[in-house]
């Protein structure tokens, strides 16, 4: 025989963490007169979305004008913002991708929003993407 309970925690309907604890009676191991054998297991399940993250903003390619007089390169950093289904915003991963010259060779690549760039005076392809860190 067994039995189980649950605790539910979460901010939606999609995404939510279970607590479970079960509790089984060992009629197997039962000794005479004594209290029964009882088992029990304590079980996370996590129910999250399957929704993958979603840019907010404008995606367009962007013209940039170099403010050094002396053609110097230029500090550039992305300013994208995406969010989750589930609002588990701290678990998105991000990388950047930069095409220096726009020659199809990626020079540079780094994997946080607060990367800074220096971009020389030319034309160039920056590439963003970002998942979900799977825990």
């Amino acid at each position: 025989m067994f039995s189980y309970t649950d605790e539910i925690f979460g901010a939606s309907a999609s995404c939510y963490k279970i607590q479970r604890d079960w509790s089984a009676i060992d009629w197997c191991n039962q000794l005479p007169n004594r209290l029964p054998h009882i088992i029990t297991y304590h079980q996370i399940v996590n129910v999250s979305s399957t929704d993958i993250p979603r840019f907010e903003g404008t995606c367009e390619d962007i013209d940039l004008c170099n403010p050094n007089l002396d053609c110097s390169p230029m500090k550039w950093k992305a300013s994208h913002r995406a969010v989750t289904h589930c609002g588990f915003d701290s678990l998105l991963k991000w990388t950047i991708r930069c095409d220096l010259f726009n020659d199809s060779v990626i020079d540079i690549i780094k994997f946080s929003l607060d990367s800074v760039f220096d971009l020389p005076m030319g034309t160039h392809w920056i590439h963003v993407t970002v998942s979900m860190v799977v825990v």
